[in-house]
């Protein structure tokens, strides 16, 4: 509570201040108030540097699909991979909003692309994977 009063006044002094939004929108994501997160981020990620919107989009698109809001997601979490590719967790989440939209050919090819570079949690995609199999 005390993180999210912080950043709640520097995006006060400063509401172009996408690294407080960002933090912000993790505390409320964290909390399960996914509507807020996924507010936090959209700001985040209109306001934030190049350097830093691979992380605001991936947010964007975490908390939007938590909310069921699949578009906005997929939208977000492709930006998220065109500027920072090779995230496992991009790709898994990719995976994961075509299986919500029943593209279930993209489904697989996004896993099997999470899990060659998954390393350690790549049995996490094999066994999604073998599930899309069944």
């Amino acid at each position: 509570k005390a993180a999210a009063e912080y950043f709640t006044k520097v995006i006060e002094l400063n509401p172009n201040a996408a690294p407080a939004w960002n933090e912000r929108g993790k505390i409320l994501y964290a909390q399960k108030d996914y509507e807020a997160a996924a507010q936090d981020f959209k700001y985040a990620d209109d306001v934030a540097s190049k350097d830093m919107r691979a992380d605001t989009s991936f947010w964007l698109a975490l908390s939007s699909y938590q909310i069921g809001y699949y578009e906005q997601a997929l939208e977000s979490a492709l930006l998220s991979d065109d500027l920072k590719p090779n995230s496992f967790q991009t790709l898994g989440l990719i995976g994961d909003i075509y299986f919500k939209n029943g593209d279930i050919n993209n489904v697989e090819d996004y896993y099997r692309k999470a899990e060659e570079l998954a390393g350690k949690k790549s049995s996490y995609y094999r066994a999604k994977i073998a599930a899309l199999q069944r």
